[in-house]
């Protein structure tokens, strides 16, 4: 990791920002690793969708938020803002953008929540095909096509297509709003591009699964390493964000390696469980494996490999049964000041053990290895309490 040139003070620190599916915040942390700042806003509206399934949400939307935090935190901290020595951020993962030449989005990001696929896609070779076949992949492979965003641009917007320059993700936007420079980490990388995880450089255009990607090589990012400075911050971006010009702008990763790192879970010994929207246990490694047939492992900030298992929409179940289920308790734990999970916590607590009869599969979407599987299902006998619901055992 580079080390940023640290100016003359007691206390350095680092402003970090964490972009959510939900919601932003940004962070001051100190040379001890100790969090002394930190605000957060919540998004009025995370995602909108065209047709069912979609998931997009206009970049500058997320920057906005950034931005709005940024000023928020340094308003409650300006007496030690100039002590911050280097920038950083880290976003939720495999939301995809289209860039032009300047480095603006094309159209609005595509999220990792969207469902939509292409189809009529055009044949693999009669090598990659047979391949496939006689892995018995053919199925997973297909939808992993279908299910690609950049397949899905070129075969049905490819207007869009042919005016995008490069195609990256969002920590990449993200990047070039802060610094101006178009590179990111490989340890925001993902399967929606054609990343080599295992060698942490881009596909070959020899390797088998380069042929489930249709984008060029051309429209491909720079990639370095988590913890390399690639830029300062601009005079634009410290003008919106109140963030001082020219501090160096650190990449690191997405957010669910930046969770398993921060719990300094960083070999077998240990997983680290996330709560986020997509519910994750993620497992440190420096063997290369795969969980699931041909979906690798994540690349990890120290180098090191991920293995993770996934509920999709994991957390956002929490969110989804309070507002469907739980308008009581919302209301008194407004009464009684404190948050809504408190006092379902507690209201669980009350509760035996077995749901009152209530059984809850967590499979919620299928997946490109059991593209078949149900969303959910559950069976009731005697539901006496709403907020049973939750209190069932994955």
């Amino acid at each position: 990791m580079q080390e940023p040139n640290a100016k003359s003070t007691q206390n350095p620190l680092v402003l970090t920002f964490d972009v959510g599916t939900q919601s932003a915040r940004a962070l001051l942390v100190d040379k001890n690793g100790d969090i002394i700042g930190e605000t957060k806003k919540a998004y009025e509206r995370p995602y909108y969708s065209l047709h069912p399934g979609w998931a997009e949400q206009d970049p500058n939307y997320y920057w906005g938020v950034i931005c709005e935090v940024s000023k928020k935190l340094k308003s409650e901290f300006e007496d030690v803002w100039s002590d911050i020595i280097a920038v950083t951020s880290t976003c939720i993962r495999a939301t995809t953008v289209c860039f032009d030449k300047e480095g603006k989005p094309v159209r609005d990001a595509i999220l990792w929540l969207d469902k939509r696929k292409a189809e009529n896609m055009p044949p693999l070779s009669k090598k990659s095909a047979l391949a496939f076949k006689l892995a018995g992949l053919t199925v997973a492979v297909n939808t992993l096509r279908s299910q690609m965003a950049g397949n899905w641009l070129i075969m049905n917007e490819p207007e869009t297509w042919n005016k995008t320059h490069k195609f990256a993700l969002l920590s990449t936007f993200f990047n070039v709003m802060f610094s101006g420079v178009m590179k990111d980490s490989v340890a925001n990388m993902i399967g929606v591009l054609p990343y080599d995880t295992k060698n942490r450089k881009w596909l070959d255009k020899k390797n088998i699964l380069r042929g489930v990607y249709l984008m060029e090589d051309e429209k491909l990012i720079e990639l370095v390493n988590p913890g390399e400075i690639i830029g300062k911050i601009t005079k634009q971006a410290a003008q919106i964000t109140g963030i001082p010009e020219g501090v160096p702008y650190i990449v690191t990763g997405s957010d669910k390696m930046c969770e398993t790192f921060g719990l300094s879970c960083d070999d077998e010994s240990c997983a680290a469980i996330s709560l986020g929207t997509l519910a994750t246990v993620q497992v440190p490694t420096k063997r290369y494996f795969s969980l699931k047939s041909i979906l690798p492992p994540y690349n990890s900030l120290t180098g090191d490999y991920l293995s993770e298992i996934q509920i999709f929409r994991g957390y956002w179940l929490i969110s989804w049964f309070k507002k469907e289920f739980a308008a009581k308790e919302v209301e008194d734990a407004k009464i009684l000041g404190c948050s809504a999970e408190e006092l379902l916590n507690k209201r669980l607590r009350e509760i035996p053990a077995g749901c009152h009869g209530l059984i809850l599969q967590p499979t919620f979407t299928p997946d490109p290895i059991t593209p078949a599987r149900k969303r959910f299902r559950y069976r009731i006998v005697g539901y006496p309490y709403a907020h049973s619901f939750i209190s069932c055992h994955y």
